[in-house]
């Protein structure tokens, strides 16, 4: 679900790159997708804590390993999400909708440009949760 949310954020954010209007729409996205994976993490590690049987209260790097794992699989299925969804069968609005063909290719390709980043660098298991919107700012940053 973290995936699908932030892949869908990303589209919107791919097209207001190439409308070059909607900076301000792509630094409020940006800082959305970044708050909801960190707000994400808190509320998962409240959750353990709060757990009543202390037996399976599981060790805090453990869960540090397992959000980590979370945010990487989440990365990796933003960036499936957005390639389904800008060249696959399940199009999205947010890129079919833009009336200059010229600008909606430029979307496209921006999208699929931050999709193929996302899949490519999920895994490396460095990316913590309050890295995403520096991440997301340099791979929509104009050229």
């Amino acid at each position: 679900d973290l995936g699908v949310f932030l892949g869908n954020l990303l589209l919107l954010a791919s097209r207001r790159y190439a409308e070059l209007d909607g900076e301000s729409t792509i630094v409020f996205l940006i800082e959305e997708a970044g708050d909801v994976f960190e707000e994400f993490v808190q509320t998962f590690a409240r959750c353990v804590l709060q757990l009543e049987d202390r037996r399976t209260v599981l060790h805090s790097e453990f869960v540090q390993e397992f959000l980590l794992g979370v945010l990487s699989d989440g990365l990796g299925f933003a960036g499936v999400e957005m390639i389904r969804r800008t060249i696959g069968i399940g199009h999205v609005a947010d890129l079919e909708s833009i009336p200059d063909r010229s600008c909606r290719v430029a979307a496209e390709r921006k999208s699929l440009e931050i999709a193929q980043h996302l899949i490519r660098n999920s895994a490396s298991g460095r990316l913590h949760p309050g890295d995403i919107s520096l991440l997301l700012r340099d791979l929509l940053a104009k050229p």
